[in-house]
């Protein structure tokens, strides 16, 4: 394999066929923005890269080169302290990983060996190391990370300064720390103004069982990184869900965006959010929305976390979230009195819950200690906008929810009147964000509509589907005077065309909202087609 990527350059692409190759694999030269360089398996064949016995700094190394697609391989086994899986690190663009299977990267081979913070591995990371130019448009989509042991690393990470990326629909597992971190302020970059992680999307992951022996971790960890959207993810069975700081004195974390993401079932609350130690032990988080998640059953250890643990924080707002705590204390969520008062903090426009009633949830807010919710609002001024009652989920039991929301839920249509999504914003199933007045929690709720039917496609079918807007549609041959009809998520038709006889039709949607389209072809007195598709 190493060969055939010495002669490899722009244009090229490399099939690797099936098996098991024992290589440190180091790209060489990069592609083009036109024509990427690209190492892939051959068809659907199982092609592993296994670093085992050659002590390699890392399995993949890409450097200082653009263009560059690693697609479809099984990347395992690279045993030692500071292992890695996959390096792409410096001057780098247009980087993408797609479909990768990384795991048994581990920084012992011993499972119990102890952790320390000189103890690393680190199955999948990205360094931004290059203070002229930040390392940009790397994509890193459809992977699973799983079953390493990184110590005081992450499974997935991107550090230092890196921009315009996408973490996109990733299987993120077993990790025994940080599932995936956001990182900044490590020194990666040697200019501390640009040594920051930022403007990426972090985007429908799942990522469960993120355990670390030795201290609380989150499955999802920004630390000191900035301008980010965090968004559609699935968190469960971990320790806290999604955990936003910054650990580095008199530095921060900012602008970061928690939104529409489901997260439970965890050790620890569904959120931790601000400096744990500021301001002479941490940094500090500053300006993030949290809103539209719903968190449900988390603080399973019942160390009255509840739902959220805030830290200090400056101009956070939290809204619109569905918070079910179904913890033993009755516990709603906790800010902790041992820091300065967060400055800025709102929370409004929540639904919260516990099974103990109203009358006997606890909250902990700063110096104050309240035992009932209506205490609480009065005693805080938080939460005035913000109900208590059941959400009515469609499927509340473990180990697999379903946190749909019920037609008479107390989440439905009781957000803020005066709302607007923002342009690329969609709920938990990727639906229109708004259906009426906006839903709490992460789902919006939808009746029947033909959106919801199943497809039927005849043979017919959309590519690619998601879609920016731009959909392929193939199937056999229409008769003459056959028409479209794209119906929105309210059912209502908002494009139809005439069709000539044809077995290929290019449909763009682009100009409409990301969410959930059926696309239906009606033929005379053929069956019709009816073919679910999803904008992005």
């Amino acid at each position: 394999m190493q060969y055939a990527l010495d002669q490899a350059g722009p244009f090229w692409t490399v099939h690797v066929m099936g098996g098991v190759y024992n290589e440190e694999l180091t790209f060489v030269s990069g592609g083009t923005s036109a024509g990427p360089l690209t190492l892939r398996n051959y068809l659907s064949e199982v092609a592993v890269i296994d670093g085992t016995g050659l002590n390699a700094d890392a399995v993949v190394t890409i450097q200082d080169l653009s263009h560059i697609d690693v697609i479809g391989l099984e990347i395992r086994n690279n045993v030692h302290n500071d292992a890695i899986g996959v390096l792409v690190d410096g001057l780098c663009q247009g980087i993408e990983l797609l479909g990768l299977n990384v795991h048994d990267i581990h920084f012992s081979s011993d499972p119990n060996a102890p952790v320390n913070d000189n103890t690393n591995a680190q199955p999948i990371i990205v360094y931004g190391s290059n203070a002229s130019s930040a390392l940009n448009e790397l994509t890193i989509a459809d992977c699973e990370v799983h079953d390493c042991r990184p110590g005081f690393s992450e499974g997935l990470a991107i550090n230092g300064n890196v921009t315009d990326f996408v973490v996109r629909n990733n299987h993120v597992h077993h990790i025994t720390n940080i599932g995936i971190g956001l990182i900044g302020h490590e020194g990666t970059c040697p200019d501390p103004i640009l040594d920051q992680a930022r403007s990426g999307i972090i985007l429908a992951n799942h990522v469960h069982d993120c355990i670390s022996p030795y201290a609380m971790c989150g499955g999802i960890y920004v630390d000191g990184a900035r301008d980010l959207i965090i968004e559609r993810n699935v968190v469960h069975d971990g320790m806290w869900g999604i955990e936003v700081g910054c650990e580095h004195v008199g530095k921060s974390a900012l602008n970061i965006a928690v939104r529409d993401n489901v997260v439970y079932n965890n050790l620890g609350s569904a959120l931790m959010l601000g400096g744990y130690d500021y301001p002479n032990g941490s940094g500090k988080v500053e300006s993030c929305l949290i809103r539209h998640n719903t968190f449900y059953h988390n603080d399973t250890q019942n160390a009255f976390e509840g739902e959220l643990t805030l830290a200090y924080s400056e101009n956070c707002t939290i809204a619109h979230n569905i918070l079910f705590a179904d913890n033993s204390n009755n516990a709603l969520f906790y800010l902790d009195d041992a820091l300065p008062l967060s400055p800025g903090l709102t929370l409004d426009h929540n639904l919260w819950y516990c099974p103990g009633g109203a009358a006997n949830a606890e909250i902990t807010y700063h110096s104050d200690s309240y035992t009932g919710y209506a205490d609480y609002q009065s005693g805080s001024g938080q939460d005035t906008n913000s109900p208590f009652g059941d959400p009515q989920f469609t499927d509340a039991s473990l180990p697999d929810p379903d946190l749909h929301i019920a037609s008479t839920s107390p989440a439905r249509d009781a957000g803020d009147i005066a709302f607007v999504a923002s342009l690329t914003e969609t709920d938990m199933d990727n639906e229109v964000r708004v259906n009426g007045t906006v839903d709490i929690g992460a789902d919006e709720y939808y009746s029947n509509t033909d959106v919801a039917e199943a497809s039927v496609s005849q043979g017919w079918s959309a590519y690619p589907n998601p879609s920016y807007g731009i959909f392929e549609l193939q199937g056999p041959v229409l008769p003459a005077g056959s028409h479209l009809k794209v119906i929105d998520a309210r059912g209502r038709a908002i494009l139809t065309q005439q069709l000539q006889a044809t077995d290929r039709v290019q449909l763009d949607l682009s100009a409409f909202a990301p969410g959930i389209y059926l696309i239906r072809i009606e033929a005379g007195d053929l069956p019709f087609v009816a073919i679910r598709s999803v904008v992005q």
